[in-house]
């Protein structure tokens, strides 16, 4: 009976247990700012690798154009149509797009065309490599004087 009345509702044990102590609160602010700052630092790194995968795309579309345009030139000025750091915009980036055209075979040149930009302390590459051949009449075309090359 004495233990009862030591321990209820008007002592000043009971008093303590009603409330959360001190030591009990920094543990959880500790566990929810562990918690916090994990979630920021996912956050930043998800944030940094879409912006770095947005102007990969942008690249490959650039160099995509570039080998589209080059397809359409004539076989034997290929070559001519090189090109060394030529600036182009990633969305707010200065990156350098840079055309190659070397002859492997007789019968066709490698093209390469190279986009780099500078993010995230580090240079970024998207690199296309195609071959284009001569055009030559096809065993079921008509043969029209000038649209293809002579063997």
């Amino acid at each position: 009976m004495a233990r009862a009345q030591w321990y209820g509702v008007g002592t000043p044990y009971a008093r303590c247990r009603r409330g959360v102590t001190l030591v009990e609160v920094m543990a959880a602010s500790v566990i929810f700012l562990m918690a916090a700052m994990g979630a920021f630092a996912h956050f930043h790194y998800a944030r940094a690798r879409l912006s770095i995968q947005s102007h990969r795309r942008t690249a490959a579309e650039i160099a995509q154009s570039r080998m589209e345009e080059l397809r359409t030139v004539d076989y034997r000025s290929l070559r001519s149509h090189k090109e060394t750091d030529q600036e182009v915009l990633l969305d707010n980036i200065t990156g350098f797009r840079s055309t190659d055209a070397v002859k492997p075979f007789s019968n066709c040149y490698e093209v390469t065309v190279t986009v780099r930009w500078p993010e995230n302390r580090s240079d970024q590459t998207v690199q296309l490599v195609t071959y284009i051949s001569r055009r030559t009449k096809a065993w079921n075309d008509t043969i029209v004087p000038g649209t293809w090359e002579e063997e």
